[in-house]
């Protein structure tokens, strides 16, 4: 029962962590404004000239009560247009060609039929090879709007597995002088079996896991990061955050080249933060996402 619940936790802790978005009492508040993500993009900008860290994005974790956690992170993306990342992410079936670059995403499929349902369904499970359906299903409503002065692409779901429920995955991008400001916002809330499961994992798997939020120095000056959930959520943002950076500039490829490409990519993207984000060697990464690629066009031809 205990290793079971121990492969579990990993692959729910995976799910849609990755940004700050608004979940329980946040819902209430709305997206943020034109003017706040312009304020966000000043303090990021302000934040990036006082930072001596070689993390190039700014990333935020809040506990809003004891089974809520939300994530924002800000980042600038040089040379982009808010045009060509509308064009780009706008469509569930993009976020199909990133989000399975994650470990514990198995495979995911998109249904865009007009504007009466927009969806895509992510199946999640531990980091080796798991074929969908040995996975867990989580179908999260897909929504974009696009201006000339504000980009938001929103996925909700109200329930999810492992005891998790209301899920908030949102990118918002407004246009900067030498590029795209973006946020990327997520929230979800952990029900009690998920706080068991939580609870477990801490203890054992990811007891020694690190987020990038520096909790405090060494008496030798080095930076000690968090741990626990926070050190989960951080973790999952930042993979999410890479796999849109290697889609966004492998846009010239198609099919299987293409991802295969994005996996080589994201892999060593991420090892740039290998005291973080190291799980696996690359060889065996890189084939279990193959296999599982192939698995997720099987189950999109399948729709």
């Amino acid at each position: 029962m205990k290793s079971s619940m121990k492969m579990s936790l990993a692959a729910m802790l995976l799910t849609p962590t990755l940004i700050l978005s608004f979940c329980v009492g946040i819902a209430a508040a709305g997206p943020p404004s034109l003017d706040e993500l312009r304020r966000n993009h000043a303090a990021y900008q302000s934040w990036k000239q006082r930072n001596d860290s070689d993390i190039p994005f700014f990333l935020e974790t809040t506990k809003l009560e004891k089974s809520t956690f939300v994530a924002r992170m800000g980042v600038e993306m040089a040379g982009r247009s808010l045009a060509e990342l509308a064009t780009i992410l706008g469509e569930p079936a993009a976020w199909c060609g990133f989000m399975p670059l994650h470990l514990n995403v198995k495979a995911c499929v998109s249904v865009a039929n007009g504007s009466d349902r927009r969806e895509i369904t992510l199946y999640l499970g531990r980091k080796h090879y798991q074929p969908p359906k040995k996975a867990k299903p989580l179908t999260l409503h897909f929504n974009s709007k696009h201006t000339q002065d504000l980009l938001s692409v929103n996925l909700y779901s109200k329930k999810g597995p492992y005891g998790t429920f209301h899920y908030h995955i949102d990118l918002y991008a407004i246009p900067t002088t030498g590029g795209v400001y973006s946020e990327l916002r997520v929230s979800q809330r952990f029900g009690k079996v998920a706080r068991r499961l939580g609870k477990l994992y801490l203890a054992t798997l990811g007891r020694h896991k690190e987020g990038f939020t520096v909790s405090r120095y060494d008496r030798d000056g080095e930076p000690q990061y968090v741990r626990g959930i926070q050190g989960v959520v951080e973790r999952n943002v930042v993979r999410y955050l890479l796999a849109i950076r290697v889609f966004l500039e492998s846009q010239t490829l198609t099919g299987k080249e293409a991802f295969e490409r994005r996996a080589e990519l994201w892999f060593d993207e991420t090892e740039a933060y290998k005291r973080q984000l190291h799980e696996l060697p690359r060889e065996e990464y890189l084939d279990n996402v193959r296999r599982e690629y192939d698995n997720q066009v099987a189950l999109q031809q399948s729709l």
